[in-house]
């Protein structure tokens, strides 16, 4: 009995010990992006290859974003300088073109023609129904903002181009963002900008 008993106990042991959890890996630091401009504000979480916000949720498989977007159904391939896929039921095709200081987007996104030019001084440029016209902070490289007056355009298009009320515009890149290959942060400034 003393032998069964011992027996029971050390597989027993063992199985307790197999069955142990594995510690998990640590998790990615969420970082935002962030859009205050007149009357609103836009903020979106990165953590790891995960995008999401109460209106987006997207996932980055190797070069593939899946998810969605403002109500739409995004998938989307970013490499070799092009992001190519399906926003809504819209195509998009923005070709990426990189300079010594940043880089540019060009094409369709989600049906709609579009042009943001990111630099080492300034973002602008038109994705869906926004435009922007914004200065890089010299205090903070990670801000870009406004220098006379509102630069962001939400609609309508009989609004005056780059201007929709009294107030400042400022988009904040998270601390990764230039660390980011330059198709990833293509994509990410595309998935947010362009509504």
């Amino acid at each position: 009995m003393r032998a069964y008993a011992a027996g029971f106990l050390a597989i027993f042991a063992v199985g307790c010990t197999a069955a142990s959890p594995e510690p998990s890996a640590p998790r990615a630091p969420i970082e935002h992006v962030t859009l205050r401009f007149p009357g609103g504000f836009d903020q979106i979480a990165l953590e790891g290859d995960r995008i999401f916000s109460p209106h987006m949720e997207v996932a980055r498989y190797d070069d593939e974003y899946r998810g969605h977007a403002f109500r739409k159904a995004v998938s989307l391939r970013a490499r070799d300088l092009l992001i190519e896929g399906i926003v809504g039921s819209d195509h998009t095709e923005l070709y990426i073109q990189k300079f010594d200081d940043g880089f540019s987007v060009r094409g369709l996104y989600g049906g709609h023609l579009g042009h943001l030019r990111v630099r080492a001084d300034r973002l602008e440029g038109q994705l869906g129904g926004r435009a922007f016209q914004l200065q890089r902070s010299l205090s903070d490289p990670r801000v870009y903002r406004s220098q006379a007056g509102p630069m962001a355009l939400s609609a309508p298009p009989a609004i005056v181009a780059g201007h929709i009320g009294a107030g400042p515009t400022e988009l904040t890149l998270p601390a990764s963002f230039e660390a980011l290959s330059t198709e990833r942060q293509a994509m990410l400034l595309t998935l947010f900008l362009g509504r």
